[in-house]
């Protein structure tokens, strides 16, 4: 917890939640490489200060702040994706932050599933305002409302030159293998999707048809879709 800004350099710096980049691994996404945040941190930041946060690496350095108030901030988006800990207390909010699509997911403790699901289904949830409500909005309803740090996520490509050097050539072998496995599992999935579309009878010409599949493999991965499975 620190926003960054100048005025507050001689403020305490609260660490809400950790993780060791060594002990990352590659996401279902197999672009991104994710590191889970330490989850015997009991720790939690009040919402009403989500503000004040940042992601920070190398052990301070900020790469990433919530406050979109800041002066020249990269700008970040907010989603109310479905989560794994999505329930009647409690939801998911990914944070995807420019220019690097680096992302950020938290768990917003003591957010009832009647408001956060109506918000979803009125439409009433502006991703780029994301911070702003659920500071000025959902902690102001919620005042007991607490924010859980889960993982943070990066883009191998803008830090190819880090894996290479930081991870031993054995965790190296063990990631790429597990990277690769899963490369062939979602190609498996594409290559399904694609062949049902045309069966079904979509016979659009290839620049309408690629948009259609993108479409479609989108909502399977908001549904956390990766794989076939025998269901």
């Amino acid at each position: 917890r620190n926003n960054g800004r100048d005025e507050a350099e001689d403020e305490e710096v609260l660490v809400y939640s950790s993780g060791n980049f060594l002990d990352g691994r590659y996401d279902h996404n197999p672009n991104l490489w994710r590191v889970d945040f330490d989850a015997s941190s009991k720790a939690r930041c009040p919402l009403s200060e989500l503000r004040n946060c940042s992601l920070c690496v190398g052990g301070g350095f900020p790469v990433a702040s919530l406050d979109e108030t800041r002066d020249n901030a990269p700008s970040f988006d907010g989603f109310l994706d479905p989560g794994e800990e999505d329930s009647d207390s409690s939801k998911v909010v990914c944070f995807c932050f420019c220019p690097d699509s680096t992302w950020l997911e938290i768990v917003v403790c003591g957010w009832p599933r009647e408001d956060w699901e109506a918000r979803i289904n009125e439409n009433e949830w502006n991703p780029e305002a994301s911070t702003e409500i659920l500071v000025e909005e959902v902690a102001v309803r919620y005042p007991q409302a607490t924010v859980q740090f889960k993982c943070a996520s990066f883009v191998t490509g803008s830090i190819h030159g880090a894996l290479k050097r930081v991870l031993p050539a054995k965790r190296r072998e063990e990631t790429r293998a597990e990277r690769d496995s899963r490369d062939q599992e979602y190609a498996m999935l594409q290559d399904f999707v694609v062949m049902k579309m045309r069966e079904l009878g979509n016979q659009s010409a290839s620049p309408i048809f690629v948009r259609q599949f993108g479409e479609v493999m989108d909502s399977l991965n908001e549904a956390q879709i990766f794989e076939l499975t025998e269901d």
